[in-house]
């Protein structure tokens, strides 16, 4: 009786242990569900850092019950078998779930990893496991790390953005990490996340200061040893390559000169100082203003915008109301109160035409009411074109069809993919490479593998074409450039169109190109009745509308091209030539060896022998010329005259080391 108690006991306590597995794996299955889900991923993460140890504890405990059911009488194992054979099954449907997370979020019940801050490249080339360096807001560090962080994995196109914030976080500590730790995890978060940082630190002014401050600090050498020298010069090089890597400003001269200056005003004065500097600056170079490369390269309207977001007295482009201005100065080409940088032409055909002119040009105080680009734009008749987009089922690993809207374009050589797509329909990736070369025989970007999928007219199964497509970041911008009012034109009221919201603007995800367009097409043409309304030509998946429309006016347009071709030949990729200089760069050399070493080595190789005790007999070589100890007489000498001394102090080690 006591036996068949304690197995009762047992089989409950592993019955409670294995509703937690199950709980683990109602989570997975909701993960496998919804893979884009933060919030259920995070859990999945957790959550299987325990699926091991539960596992392990209900082996444990099933094997106990196993042992003492087998001593009763008219013992049966089935249900037992049973049970393990369900745990079994679980377990392994969680392990095999939770590897599909990315690798930063595996834990360590399911597989070693290592510590946050390491990566593994995923890409085709396969590179050495690398430990991202961290950065805990100290300015010398920062721009290693930031370079390090860029190339690793900011410009990882492999990555999501969710997995580079997650990158992103491991890799931070104290300070940096308070400033976007509160940040919600997520893909449109990273950039904000990302420029937050570079807005704290990426300050090549601040960077410079510190560097020319290390500079300045250097030690005096206090004693005349190559050791102190040699440090003195790695760290004075070190200080200075860095400052002038930076680019601080035009010139290392003036930088230097101004922070001489900036070192002997007061400290109120200084703070007005940078206060203003940096209420002036436009790019990241110490300029004044109206020197700026980057605002001169701006059109007027833009420039003028800036001036504004400022608080920039139009005028003088300095900071203070146009009122207060003192400047006498007018434009130097319509002679009117307002800097010459913010002087356009009211009446040219586009809001982008300036007159360059000099850099100075003051003018003097008056409000001027300066027309904006939407003002100038208007007056122009733009069209936007049509390009033929429809609706299609694309069919995942699981044969579950995705609604996807593709771009039909016979200028392009292959079909493509966006990574977004591909990731969400789990098909099985080819790991090639190809280069994909654009409009005007530009070498753009390499894909990162390909798919082969089935696709279908939406909401049905056939007819079915299958096709490969290349995985790439983004197929085009939205497309149409800009969102339409819908149109009812009567040359296509009956028909079936393929994308029914052809209209509005919206992301593409799969380019269909040359290589099925023949497949795609039936019998059937629609030609516009006039040059302001688009074309409809029939198709599998329905009617699709292709041609130019007249839209709202606007001040924008975005042109979009899709004549592809594939370059088989590819060059290196970038990051695998850098990674293989690095390597050559890191390499120890080959040391050759002396004619005196091969010497040596001929007389042990050919005069060594071994005495009977055990020991090894090598000759000793001498060479023929006296060698050469420069300094070394005086040393001996006054080591001969210690010696000497201690002798006459000691008579008892004198006699000793006599006889």
């Amino acid at each position: 009786m006591a036996q068949n108690k304690h197995i009762r006991e047992q089989r409950a306590l592993r019955e409670s242990l294995y509703l937690r597995l199950e709980d683990i794996a109602t989570v997975a299955a909701s993960f496998q569900t919804e893979p884009e889900n933060h919030t259920v991923r995070r859990m999945l993460e957790v959550r299987s850092e325990s699926v091991k140890n539960i596992y392990d504890d209900i082996l444990k405990i099933h094997g106990d019950i196993v042992m003492k059911v087998a001593t009763l009488p008219d013992s049966n194992l089935d249900e037992e078998h049973a049970f393990l054979k369900r745990v079994d099954e679980t377990y392994f449907t969680i392990q095999s779930i939770v590897r599909e997370l990315p690798v930063q979020f595996r834990s360590s019940a399911q597989s070693p990893v290592a510590d946050k801050t390491s990566i593994v490249q995923t890409s085709k080339t396969r590179l050495p496991k690398l430990n991202l360096q961290t950065f805990d807001g100290k300015l010398e560090n920062w721009s290693a790390f930031i370079q390090v962080f860029n190339r690793s994995i900011h410009d990882n196109n492999t990555l999501a953005n969710v997995e580079r914030f997650e990158y992103l976080l491991g890799c931070l500590s104290g300070e940096p990490l308070n400033l976007i730790k509160t940040i919600v995890l997520s893909d449109d978060n990273y950039p904000i996340a990302y420029k937050t940082l570079l807005d704290r630190y990426d300050n090549k002014r601040e960077l410079a200061t510190h560097y020319w401050d290390r500079l300045r600090s250097l030690q005096k050498l206090k004693d005349e040893t190559p050791s102190g020298l040699r440090s003195l010069i790695y760290n004075f090089n070190e200080n200075l390559s860095a400052l002038r890597a930076l680019k601080i400003a035009d010139s290392l001269e003036d930088f230097m000169l101004l922070n001489i200056l900036l070192e002997k005003l007061d400290s109120k004065t200084r703070r007005y100082f940078e206060a203003e500097i940096r209420n002036l600056k436009v790019c990241e170079k110490d300029h004044i203003i109206y020197r700026c490369p980057v605002l001169k390269a701006k059109s007027p309207a833009d420039r003028f915008k800036v001036v504004k977001e400022k608080r920039l007295c139009i005028n003088c482009l300095r900071p203070h109301q146009v009122k207060n201005c003192s400047s006498t100065s007018t434009c130097r080409t319509c002679h009117k109160n307002h800097h010459t940088l913010l002087h356009f032409d009211r009446f040219s055909g586009s809001s982008g035409a300036i007159n360059e002119t000099s850099d100075s040009g003051n003018t003097a105080p008056a409000e001027i009411v300066v027309p904006t680009v939407n003002a100038l734009a208007s007056s122009l008749s733009r069209q936007v074109a049509l390009l033929s987009t429809a609706l299609v089922d694309v069919h995942d690993s699981q044969g579950h069809p995705h609604t996807l809207r593709v771009l039909i374009d016979n200028g392009s050589e292959a079909s493509f993919i966006t990574v977004k797509a591909a990731r969400n329909l789990n098909l099985k990736r080819q790991h090639d490479k190809i280069q994909i070369q654009g409009i005007g025989a530009n070498s753009s970007i390499f894909s990162s593998g390909s798919i082969h999928c089935k696709i279908s007219p939406h909401g049905s199964c056939q007819p079915a074409i299958h096709l490969e497509a290349h995985i790439i970041p983004h197929v085009a911008s939205v497309i149409p450039s800009q969102s339409l009012q819908f149109y009812s034109w009567d040359h296509i009221n009956n028909l079936k169109l393929a994308d029914p919201n052809f209209y509005i603007s919206r992301h593409v995800d799969l380019l269909l190109g040359a290589d099925v367009y023949a497949q795609l097409i039936r019998p059937g043409l629609v030609l516009a009745p006039s040059p302001r309304c688009p074309s409809a030509f029939n198709t599998i998946f329905g009617w699709v509308l292709s041609g130019s429309v007249q839209p709202e006016q606007t001040n924008e347009r975005v042109i979009n091209s899709f004549h592809v071709k594939i370059m088989e030949d590819c060059p290196e990729n970038d990051l695998e030539s850098t990674m293989r200089q690095f390597w050559q760069v890191e390499e120890v050399p080959m040391i050759s060896t002396s004619p005196d070493d091969e010497l040596c080595e001929k007389l042990y190789v050919e005069g060594y022998s071994k005495l009977p005790s055990g020991r090894f007999v090598v000759p000793l070589p001498f060479r023929d010329s006296k060698p050469v100890f420069p300094e070394s007489k005086d040393i001996a000498i006054r080591r001969f005259f210690a010696l000497e001394h201690r002798l006459k102090k000691d008579p008892v080690l004198k006699q000793s080391y006599i006889y």
